[in-house]
């Protein structure tokens, strides 16, 4: 009869089926990413809801510092500007521009002046037509795009006489009108015997209230500055007391 030795575990073997068990134990599994994977998440959630918001905001408030600084820096020079004007002078200054250039101008006070001048040059004329208009003009040096609008009384002027008287007239025309004038279209004719004739177009400009509009940020340029102009002004205005 045979005998069927009793084989026992060896220690080695009994130590690598240890190792596997801890092996098995510590595989990664899906449980085990879900709280990791929760985490990200949320972060993830944090930067673009949170984070992201919070820094856009923060560069746009120093943006918004920046161009409110640079505007109160403006607003300070405008105001040592204006200090250094006469409020007396300004206000003469202002009646005297508002007068010249008036909020509305009648057709008949407009022509009155310019007919008034031809006749004292000995210049006859048919017939005398006017009427509302306006026009705009593109600012040299504005923004681009920026178009302002001026409104006046326009009306073609048909003049007959000699000629010296002709030139005369149109030399004093600007002088003679108490209000700002611009002519165009000027053309001279030889007439019958010493007689000439002279055709223009001539625009009285006034200024509306609602069309006035004031940006205070914009570069501060004194009136004083052009003197010429606010003395051309004052002798204007001294013709309609």
């Amino acid at each position: 009869m045979a005998v069927t030795p009793n084989i026992k575990p060896s220690k080695t073997k009994r130590e690598i089926e240890g190792l596997s068990e801890k092996i098995k134990e510590t595989r990664l599994t899906v449980k085990d990413l879900v709280v990791p994977l929760s985490i990200l998440l949320i972060l993830v959630l944090l930067v673009i809801f949170v984070f992201i918001p919070m820094v856009k905001t923060a560069i746009s408030s120093r943006g918004e510092y920046t161009t409110i600084k640079g505007r109160r820096e403006e607003l300070e020079i405008v105001e040592g500007k204006l200090k250094e004007i006469d409020e007396a002078t300004l206000q003469t200054d202002l009646i005297n521009a508002k007068k010249v250039i008036p909020q509305t101008l009648r057709v008949a006070s407009f022509m009155s002046y310019i007919d008034n001048l031809a006749r004292e040059k000995q210049l006859s004329s048919d017939s005398l037509t006017a009427g509302d208009s306006q026009t705009s003009v593109i600012r040299k040096g504005e923004e681009e795009g920026e178009r302002r609008v001026y409104f006046g009384v326009s009306s073609p002027l048909n003049y007959e006489g000699e000629l010296s008287n002709i030139l005369t007239f149109l030399d004093t025309l600007y002088e003679a009108s108490p209000y700002v004038i611009s002519v165009s279209g000027v053309e001279l004719r030889k007439g019958a015997g010493d007689k000439w004739t002279v055709d223009l177009h001539v625009m009285g400009y006034y200024v509306p209230e609602s069309t006035m509009e004031a940006n205070i940020y914009k570069n501060f340029e004194s009136y004083l500055e052009y003197q010429d102009v606010v003395d051309a002004f004052s002798q204007k205005a001294a013709q309609l007391k």
